[in-house]
């Protein structure tokens, strides 16, 4: 006698894997952040724009990686990228910094207890 005979003699339906919950997920929350516009602060679009950045040099360097080009074009690619990313990183850092400040003094001009 197997397991499913003695627990009511029904072999249990087969399962495959689990469909995801709900719609699918779609683009990534950076990509999100750039399309939705002046609906998202400053520093959060500078910082999409900084991982976009990121991923878009990475998957450049190793498309290059994969062809004939020389180490230099490689090295120039992935350094150019990284430039661009750690440079909208500062921005998004400094315009957050702003947005912090500005935050401060509406609170402390309206007389708020609570802070964001």
């Amino acid at each position: 006698m197997d397991a499913t005979e003695s627990q009511g003699g029904k072999a249990a339906p087969a399962q495959g894997p689990k469909p995801p919950d709900g719609p699918h997920p779609g683009p990534g929350p950076a990509c999100v952040d750039l399309r939705a516009g002046p609906d998202r602060p400053r520093s959060r679009r500078a910082a999409a724009g900084a991982v976009l950045t990121g991923w878009a040099s990475a998957a450049l360097t190793a498309l290059l990686l994969l062809t004939p080009a020389p180490l230099a074009a490689v090295a120039v690619t992935a350094t150019a990228g990284a430039a661009a990313m750690g440079g909208l990183g500062v921005v998004a850092g400094l315009r957050r910094r702003e947005e912090r400040r500005e935050t401060e003094a509406l609170t402390a001009a309206f007389g708020s207890t609570r802070t964001p």
